[in-house]
């Protein structure tokens, strides 16, 4: 895919998400450890932990956990997507494509940004701000590998009366491909969020030493994952 649309670099990372064990995790453009000299230290990096960018679309579903969570908002709720804009003080925010009524199941599988700002308007900063936090955006989330980036989430106080409109379709935060995908791992388990890992044990002379972890964090409750899951099917 980097090569195909000309990217500058790209990772990939899959966890299962009953424990968010890391089941492969790669970036790319990718160096040889045997001659490291020979490339650049941006190449040696691992892009999983260590980037982190703006999530765009894939945030609607932190959105959509916090609008639930509020029970605010139901899956088969209609929105107004304003044909393609919304006008919020002097700031038009367009859409990726022109939609008129919606059901929320329906801006999530369309992807409407003004959809899913119209829905985040309707719940408090305060609440949009602790779900963020929730899913672990904004801190490390533990991994046995070094060079983790917390990734960036602003502090509520310099939130501007844009910021729950730009949050609720990915912008104004920066995450990593490992706290995103650890996330939807969180959504796919019910609602358990785990520290990532990649070694489970370690081989002794008397067999096998289990490493151990920390306990799973239950983070909003079961019928908003319920509602969750549902959606993104």
């Amino acid at each position: 895919a980097v090569e195909e649309w000309g990217a500058r670099a790209g990772t990939v990372v899959m966890l299962d998400p009953l424990d968010s064990a890391v089941l492969a995790m790669a970036s790319y453009p990718t160096f040889d450890p045997n001659a490291f000299n020979d490339y650049p230290a941006s190449d040696q990096t691992n892009r999983a932990v260590s980037d982190s960018v703006e999530p765009g679309s894939t945030f609607k579903a932190i959105t959509a956990a916090a609008v639930f969570e509020a029970s605010v908002v139901h899956p088969d709720d209609i929105f107004y997507c304003g044909h393609g804009s919304i006008v919020l003080g002097r700031t038009r925010i367009r859409d990726h494509k022109v939609f008129g009524e919606l059901s929320f199941r329906e801006v999530i599988a369309f992807s409407s940004n003004v959809g899913v700002i119209e829905a985040s308007l309707m719940i408090g900063e305060q609440d949009f701000y602790d779900t963020i936090l929730s899913f672990g955006f904004g801190s490390k989330t533990g991994i046995d590998l070094p060079g983790e980036h917390p990734g960036i989430v602003n502090d509520l106080e310099s939130w501007t009366g844009l910021s729950k409109a730009y949050l609720s379709f990915g912008h104004e935060i920066a995450v990593s491909a490992l706290q995103l995908t650890n996330a939807f791992a969180a959504i796919a388990n019910g609602g358990r969020l785990n520290t990532p890992y990649l070694v489970r044990a370690l081989g002794t002379p008397d067999g096998e030493e289990v490493l151990p972890r920390p306990p799973p964090r239950a983070i909003l409750s079961p019928s908003t994952f319920s509602a969750l899951r549902t959606i993104l099917e």
